[in-house]
């Protein structure tokens, strides 16, 4: 039957029509009903998919509130606007900026965590990733380009949301001593704000078309020290099922000595007698107290907060704790980038003139001695001949604090729950630091125009290998995608299966060995 012209004119009306309804319809900014009240997002056109942004978990820990665990917010009667982004966490820099330059503003009313969504379809069950950022536990937010989870909603058609908590001393102070019993928990609050937010994906994420029981969480740095972190923790038990653990696992921060006497340092240096005089501290009194302390403790590790193992809420022993099952029962990716300690030579210029002096610093600093290591960095100079010794030294320090704990996670992992392992390879194209710390942060991300790190023509194929992973991985708990060029086998105990991320993706059977075994008779020792 062949249609008329009258016919064909009022389809194509029709078919107009409905265009600009459902584009219409997309445009709108949509209300979702949460525990606590009413949200209104927006559909961001940019992006294809739909944001609610600076969504409050927890009530404002301001006040009496201050270096207390976090308190379920006050329900509110209005709709409220998720539309813009929200404050940061007060942190190191009062006004910080983030990659795209956007001034961010800070403030202990910070406890929010943002939302990406490809609709939002209650019930739709669709696998939910959440995101803990990184930044030695003194830096970050969830309005951060390097927290945008857009593309995962949109290629995924998942759920992705990011959460935020305490930063620098209002996060991770240890005031037992000095508040008492109440304040046990103070030196681990970033940690209990994390809860919270886990809390709230797990009551109302179904509202936004997420399923509840399929949540895994990722972190990034100290974002990944977190997770590990919630991983031992009962009170985060049943709250994921999946995680990700991306240059981070135990040992980055401080010992429970090393932070009491953090806190020491703080509280003479704030002058204050009582709690109540901590907490009339200003936030900028507090962000130069951090800068004080930071100044006082010049010879340490240079970490001053971050996840206490005391034995209190987290284990004294977290690697004993995983070799007896005690984690979360879930499975696990994780991994490093080939040379994570390149970042620190670029932000530390003075590493460059004199390898050698910051060497036996940095070592004397995490434990070791300079002359036990001499195996080791003669191993590493004949593995890599055209190495200057900044990057011996480099590559050292990254074995000892980021690929031997990995490895040593994994192994006891995988005694109780399946283990994916990576390392990224891909060196910058913009400097001679090859793969350094957070290096596959615009890859996981798809952030393909972020020409400042991965250049004007990176491989195409590395960012959809690494990005599809995470998304595949969320979904089912096993990483393998076709787009991934390679079979992605499970970590075993005595071939220690490593997919090597590179321009050309390969697996490899025990990856640094030699350097990774006299690193651990070096450790043991």
């Amino acid at each position: 039957m062949i249609m008329n012209l009258q016919q064909f004119s009022r389809a194509l009306f029709s078919f107009a029509l409905l265009t600009l309804i459902f584009f219409s319809v997309r445009a709108q900014k949509p209300v979702i009903s949460t525990t606590f009240g009413k949200v209104r997002g927006q559909f961001i056109e940019n992006t294809g998919v739909y944001r609610f942004a600076d969504v409050p978990f927890a009530r404002a820990p301001q006040g009496d509130l201050r270096w207390m665990p976090p308190q379920a917010p006050v329900p509110w009667d209005t709709v409220y606007d998720a539309t813009e982004f929200g404050n940061a966490a007060v942190q190191y820099a009062r006004f910080s900026k983030d990659t795209r330059k956007t001034p961010t503003p800070h403030s202990e009313d910070c406890l929010r965590l943002n939302l990406w969504a490809p609709d939002t379809v209650a019930g739709a069950k669709k696998a939910v990733l959440v995101y803990v950022h990184g930044g030695a536990w003194i830096l970050g937010s969830g309005r951060s380009y390097w927290s945008n989870g857009a593309e995962f909603a949109k290629n995924g058609d998942i759920i992705f949301v990011n959460l935020q908590y305490r930063l620098g001393p209002l996060g991770w102070l240890d005031l037992e001593d000095f508040g008492g019993a109440e304040y046990a928990n103070s030196k681990n609050l970033g940690l209990l704000d994390l809860v919270k937010g886990l809390e709230w994906v797990r009551d109302n994420i179904a509202q936004f078309g997420g399923d509840p029981n399929n949540v895994t969480l990722m972190g990034q740095s100290a974002g990944s020290g977190n997770v590990m972190a919630l991983a031992l923790m009962p009170e985060a038990l049943g709250l994921f099922h999946k995680l990700i653990a991306e240059s981070g696992t135990y040992g980055f921060s401080p010992t429970p000595a090393e932070a009491k006497h953090v806190a020491e340092d703080f509280i003479r240096l704030s002058g204050a007698q009582t709690m109540e005089d901590l907490k009339k501290l200003s936030e900028d009194e507090i962000v130069a107290l951090y800068k004080e302390v930071a100044k006082a403790n010049k010879k340490s590790s240079g970490v001053f907060f971050g996840p206490i193992y005391d034995g209190g809420l987290l284990p004294s022993d977290p690697y004993a704790q995983i070799e007896a099952g005690q984690m979360a029962p879930v499975p696990l990716l994780n991994g490093t980038t080939e040379d994570e300690i390149n970042m620190w030579v670029e932000l530390i210029p003075v590493l460059r003139k004199i390898p050698g002096i910051a060497g036996r610093l940095i070592v004397k600093q995490l434990g070791s001695d300079w002359g036990d290591l001499a195996p080791l960095r003669k191993l590493i100079r004949e593995e890599n001949p055209d190495f200057k010794k900044v990057f011996v030294l480099s590559r050292l320090v990254t074995l000892m604090i980021f690929r031997e704990p990995h490895q040593r996670v994994s192994q006891a992992w995988l005694k109780h729950e399946p283990v994916y392992s990576f390392r990224f390879d891909w060196p910058s194209p913009n400097s001679d630091l090859k793969a350094y710390h957070a290096m596959e942060l615009p890859f996981i991300f798809n952030h393909r125009d972020h020409t400042a790190i991965v250049g004007e023509n990176p491989p195409g194929q590395l960012f959809d290998a690494l990005h599809y992973a995470w998304i595949q991985f969320a979904k089912t708990g096993n990483p393998n995608h076709d787009k991934l060029g390679v079979t992605w086998p499970q970590y075993s105990p005595d071939q220690e299966e490593t997919l090597i991320f590179d321009e050309v993706m390969r697996v490899e059977n025990q990856p640094e060995k030699a350097d990774l075994d006299e690193w651990n008779r070096v450790r043991v020792k």
